[in-house]
Formats: C-alpha cells, structure tokens, sequence
C-alpha cells in the first residue's frame, strides 16, 4: 500500500489489482501508463506477466517495475536485460 499511496499522493489514478488475471482483464478496459508489480502476485506471477504484456503490440511499451521480496537473480540476469522488465526493486521499500 506504500506504493500506492505514494503514486497518489503525486497526484496520479491507481488501480490495485489482487492478482495477475484481474490485472490482464484490467488492461483490456482501460488506458495505462505505467504497471507496477509484484513478482509473488497470486495466480500469475508478475514476471510471467511482463513477459506476456511484451509480447502483445497493445502492452509492449508500457513501463513496467517489478518488486519483490524474493531474492532471484533470474530478475537481474534475465528480464532486465532483454527490456522485459523496466525496473526491478527489492522490498521491502
């Protein structure tokens, strides 16, 4: 929720999505800007979902931030590099 109030507080719309298919159905109805991320998102992970959101004209050039708490260099090694993700941050915040 820090983040979200965050991004608010900057004066910005903010839409919390409880898992990875409630943030997919979500894309398919409204503009976005900008995704932010868990990686332990319940029933897709958030690095799944970048990598699928990269693949689809509609969603390739939204910025997207990942965190999580879990240590995976795959993160590092993997997504950042090839531009799936945008920016990974560790948590806490």
């Amino acid at each position: 929720r820090l983040v979200e109030a965050i991004v608010k507080r900057e004066g910005h719309e903010v839409e919390v999505c409880k898992n990875g298919e409630q943030l997919l159905k979500s894309l398919k109805s409204k503009k976005v800007h900008l995704i932010i991320c868990d990686e332990m998102m319940p029933l897709l992970k958030g690095s799944s979902i970048a990598e699928y959101l990269r693949k689809e004209p509609d969603y390739r050039e939204i910025p997207f931030i990942l965190f999580s708490a879990e240590e995976n260099s795959k993160l590092f090694t993997d997504l950042l590099p090839r531009k799936i993700i945008d920016i990974y941050l560790p948590k806490p915040i």
